[in-house]
C-alpha cells in the first residue's frame, strides 16, 4: 500500500488533524530496528505463547476496549506504524481505538503501536491477533523522539 492510500485512511477517519505523520525515514529506521526485535512474536504459536488474544469475531467495541486498555500502560500516544508500508504517526491511543476499524484491515495490515516514553508495543496483526509487549531496557525507543503536539 502506498503512502497516499494511509494518509486517505486518516483523512476518511477524520484524523488528520490530530496526528503527525512522521517523515518515510523514520518509517524505515523503526521497521529496520524493530524487525529484529518482534522476531519471537512472528507465528501464531508464538503470539498465543507471549499472551496473545484472538479479535477475530470479536465486537468492535470489544476490540476497541483492548486497546483504549493498554493507555496506561502505552501513554497518551503512541507512534502506530505499518511496518509492510514503513508509514508511522504519531496518534492518542483513543483516537486509534476509536478509529481501529479504518486504521487497521484484517487478514491485510498489521500494525504495531510504539509507546514514545517505554519499550512497549500493542500489536494488531493480519491474523487478527493483539499482542501487548514490555520490552524492558532504556526508557525510549533509540530511533525516535517524540515530537511537539500542537
Amino acid at each position: 500500500m502506498r503512502r497516499e492510500a494511509m494518509l486517505k485512511r486518516l483523512e476518511d477517519a477524520g484524523l488528520t488533524p490530530r496526528v503527525s505523520v512522521l517523515e518515510r525515514t523514520t518509517g524505515e529506521l523503526l521497521v529496520t530496528w524493530l524487525t529484529p526485535l518482534l522476531l519471537e512474536y512472528e507465528t501464531i504459536e508464538q503470539l498465543e505463547a507471549a499472551g496473545a488474544v484472538w479479535v477475530y469475531g470479536d465486537d468492535p467495541d470489544a476490540t476497541r476496549a483492548l486497546i483504549a486498555a493498554r493507555d496506561e500502560d502505552l501513554g497518551e500516544r503512541v507512534c502506530a506504524l505499518w511496518p509492510l508500508e514503513a508509514f508511522a504517526v504519531e496518534i492518542a491511543v483513543d483516537d486509534f481505538a476509536a478509529h481501529f476499524e479504518e486504521l487497521w484491515y484484517p487478514a491485510s495490515d498489521d500494525v504495531w503501536l510504539l509507546s514514545l516514553h517505554h519499550r512497549r508495543f500493542l500489536t494488531l496483526n493480519h491474523e487478527e491477533l493483539l499482542l501487548y509487549v514490555d520490552l524492558g531496557g532504556p526508557p525510549r525507543w533509540p530511533v525516535y523522539g517524540p515530537h511537539a503536539h500542537s
